[in-house]
């Protein structure tokens, strides 16, 4: 195991999680979101979580982390259907 040269500080794994949630809490205007139909927050709070709640599943926008949203909405608009035996 070689730590690397003693001048370089490497950041503890603590301070690497707390970087990664702090950028997961960053607010993102909402109107990119409108345009491309994707919303790069994988966190909401308040009154934005309650109106994307409020939201019918497949007028929901994209968003990082949400893998059955996301599933839902690209079956749908792909026109995949379950296959019947």
């Amino acid at each position: 195991w070689y730590p690397g040269p003693p001048h370089v500080r490497r950041p503890h794994a603590h301070q690497s999680r707390q970087a990664v949630a702090a950028a997961a809490l960053v607010p993102v205007c909402p109107v990119d979101a409108a345009g491309t139909g994707f919303d790069p927050r994988v966190i909401t709070f308040g009154e934005t979580r309650q109106q994307i709640q409020s939201t019918p599943v497949l007028e929901r926008p994209y968003r990082p982390l949400h893998v059955y949203g996301n599933t839902v909405r690209r079956r749908h608009s792909r026109g995949v259907t379950k296959a019947v035996n």
